[in-house]
């Protein structure tokens, strides 16, 4: 039996070979928009604060790196909602008072060393800024605090006070002096902990309820946003039409961030509890 090629048997030939191609964009296109769908759901949800418009701003979606289909095409097929810290404007000065608390991190650079004081505030952090010796400076260590209920504040400063022995004696080992008095408030360069605040934004603690956030952006997307995303014209060429070429573009996706697999198990637990 011979089989004429025409305009449109050429088409479809060629439609059936790229069907694999062409569902791999899909694929790529739609955990794209998946995460992106959640990503803006969260940023939405977000109080008009200070804290609030950090998250916003720190809300992004990254490519999990290593997640490629295989050749030709190579498209990801895993992305991530994370949070960018970079994107958080650089520690600001900013008025902490007693439910505060803060942790003491060390700047993550080669150059710079870790001096015996700055170990000791890390070994012992959390604290109080009433309890904090001293604060060390900008090219030391990173100061990240967290807004606490006042039983959770009351906690660390009693820890701290419980041992202070320790601490003074190291710090003094060191050459710091402890002894002068510290006031209740004060100003300093903080960065906010938005892990954090994501956590206990969605699950509550202290005196804060859960918003659950991330797990209603997730119901919304699997009720109607997934359904909304294939309902799409350019979806529905590249699953249609054999002369589609839009197919070729569509997972051409927009994301400067990228993130490691190994990264994505850091917050498997908060994955796990929604």
């Amino acid at each position: 039996m011979g089989i004429r090629v025409t305009n449109n048997t050429s088409s479809a030939v060629e439609y059936f070979q790229q069907l694999e191609a062409r569902f791999a964009s899909l694929g790529a296109y739609m955990t794209h928009g998946s995460a992106k769908f959640v990503r803006d759901a969260v940023a939405a949800g977000q109080p008009p604060s200070r804290d609030g418009e950090q998250m916003r701003n720190a809300l992004v979606v990254a490519k999990v790196l290593g997640s490629s289909l295989s050749d030709p095409l190579r498209l990801p097929k895993a992305f991530a909602v994370m949070l960018d810290v970079g994107r958080v404007p650089k520690a600001k000065l900013r008025e902490l008072g007693p439910l505060d608390v803060i942790y003491v991190r060390p700047r993550k650079q080669r150059e710079v060393r870790i001096s015996p004081e700055l170990s000791v505030l890390m070994q012992f952090s959390p604290w109080t800024s009433d309890l904090l010796p001293f604060f060390p400076s900008r090219r030391q260590a990173v100061l990240v605090y967290r807004k606490v209920s006042r039983e959770e504040a009351d906690a660390v400063r009693a820890a701290r006070v419980l041992d202070a022995p320790q601490w003074r004696a190291k710090l003094a080992a060191a050459g710091v002096d402890t002894t002068k008095p510290r006031p209740a408030v004060v100003k300093v360069e903080v960065t906010p902990d938005l892990a954090f605040y994501a956590a206990r934004q969605e699950f509550g603690g202290g005196k804060q309820g859960a918003r659950k956030l991330w797990r209603k952006a997730i119901r919304r997307l699997v009720g109607s946003g997934v359904s909304s995303m294939m309902q799409r014209p350019s979806v529905i060429k590249l699953l249609r039409d054999p002369r589609d070429k839009g197919w070729r573009t569509l997972a051409k996706l927009s994301t400067g961030h990228t993130i490691t697999s190994a990264q994505v198990q850091e917050f498997d637990k908060f994955q796990k509890r929604l």
